[in-house]
């Protein structure tokens, strides 16, 4: 009640366009940095480092795996344990079975993403030492400009619309979960408790529609 569904199977479209742009976006740096066996040599050392050990007490580290680790296991746990725009969806399945192979398979299916993020910036590193002149585009002050940079000076138009599409997924994919359980959590926690706590499903659905507009 209230649009679960339709901010689940959204989020499943927004998850394979955008998992399209950035594969069409690795494929152009790929090609135009000369293929992946001339941007390879040429990516620094530090970039194929994927672990470090830092704790970040007193060594200096801004970075770590064992913080990572323990940050990680409370925000995963209130993520995934205690978040409404997470746990709208497992509290929507039709058992417990159900709802851990939803969790388990959220958990496996992270990883390839990510990957693929981790692709994009891994060439990235060695297209900006292959091609200067895009080096120079990139603003210093700002090198989150870089992949948008690439996309208005080496993507054809045409392509530019997907990616700009796949840009819009990533922003709607945690959008659209967030106006979801907002209009959910007030519905339930306030309107149908403390203004019409008699009304009928249909006024609530209506309500909440009404919560995800405002």
């Amino acid at each position: 009640m209230g649009g679960i569904a339709a901010d689940v199977w959204s989020d499943v479209v927004q998850l394979f366009v955008l998992w399209i742009g950035i594969f069409i976006v690795l494929g152009y740096v790929i090609h135009y940095g000369g293929g992946w066996e001339n941007l390879l040599p040429l990516i620094p050392e530090e970039r194929v480092h994927a672990l470090n050990w830092a704790h970040g007490l007193g060594d200096g580290a801004t970075f770590g795996f064992w913080p990572m680790v323990l940050g990680g296991f409370f925000l995963y746990s209130s993520y995934y344990g205690c978040d409404q725009s997470q746990i709208q969806r497992v509290l929507s399945t039709p058992s417990i079975e159900t709802a851990r192979r939803a969790l388990f398979i959220n958990g496996i299916g992270r990883f390839p993403l990510v990957l693929s993020y981790i692709l994009v910036g891994f060439f990235f590193a060695g297209f900006l030492k292959a091609v200067p002149e895009f080096a120079a585009l990139v603003p210093p002050e700002h090198p989150d400009y870089m992949i948008p940079v690439f996309i208005k000076h080496y993507v054809p138009t045409g392509i530019t619309g997907v990616l700009l599409a796949a840009m819009f997924a990533a922003v709607m994919s945690s959008i659209d979960s967030a106006f979801n359980s907002l209009a959910a959590a007030t519905v339930q926690d306030i309107y149908a408790r403390y203004v019409r706590p008699e009304a009928s499903d249909r006024h609530y659905l209506n309500i909440s529609r009404l919560m995800t507009v405002v």
